[in-house]
């Protein structure tokens, strides 16, 4: 789910992101964290997150 919300705003700031999602700060952070470890997404700044193409 989170993956899908990046792609369709394709960027998006790390507190909106939470509260679209509507997890846990926890398990937002571990799934973005395996999501940039994997190359499906990257951070051009600090606390934004956009997809890779």
């Amino acid at each position: 789910m989170v993956l899908k919300v990046i792609k369709e705003r394709g960027s998006i700031e790390y507190e909106e992101l939470l509260k679209t999602v509507n997890i846990d700060e926890y398990e937002l952070d571990k799934v973005l964290e395996e999501l940039l470890e994997e190359g499906y997404i990257y951070e051009p700044k600090a606390g934004i997150y956009k997809i890779i193409e």
